[in-house]
């Protein structure tokens, strides 16, 4: 069968179609806190309720956790372009379900895995979804007014509140801050 194609009239008339492929393009540039976004709205497609954990701070282990019912998932967001997971990661994700009481859990990452990780997280009943797993899923799930709101490269958000991020020149750097701060 054929992919799902979305296509939305963007502000320049011209029209952009997502597919997997083109997905899987802009989700590579963006940073960490948009990947985590991503998988949070794939999560809440399937009914979940998804809390962000860590957020600016070290997570743990863990980004996300989803919940439905009684199912408790914990999520890990490795947004790596040229590193695939190891078993170490799946280790540490073990951890935390059993500290968590986690049913389940979820990695997503962008490059993928190696054979001895996908082996452990097999044994352990982790999912493991690739780049090209969750661009088929976005075009399968996300509307493309939804994916061009997450996927904007233009628009960025605070790890802590959410807010919208701003430009900042500073006296050494420029850099990405709150729009809110210092609230």
């Amino acid at each position: 069968p054929l992919p799902m194609v979305f296509a939305e009239t963007q502000p320049t008339g011209l029209l952009r179609t997502w597919t997997p492929t083109p997905i899987l393009a802009y989700l590579a540039p963006l940073g960490w806190f948009q990947f985590e976004r991503f998988c949070s709205a794939l999560l809440r497609t399937d009914g979940y309720e998804v809390v962000r954990k860590g957020g600016a701070l070290p997570d743990g282990g863990v980004d996300l956790i989803a919940e439905k019912g009684d199912e408790r998932m914990l999520v890990q967001c490795k947004h790596w372009r040229t590193r695939s997971v190891k078993g170490n990661v799946i280790s540490r994700m073990l951890e935390r379900m059993a500290y968590f009481q986690a049913t389940r859990g979820t990695l997503f990452t962008l490059k993928g895995w190696t054979k001895p990780a996908a082996g452990f997280a097999a044994l352990h009943g982790i999912t493991m979804v690739d780049g090209a797993e969750l661009g088929r899923r976005g075009t399968a799930r996300l509307s493309g007014r939804h994916l061009s709101e997450i996927l904007s490269a233009e628009v960025h958000h605070c790890p802590k509140c959410e807010a919208p991020l701003v430009w900042r020149e500073g006296s050494f750097r420029s850099f990405w801050g709150c729009s809110t701060f210092p609230r």
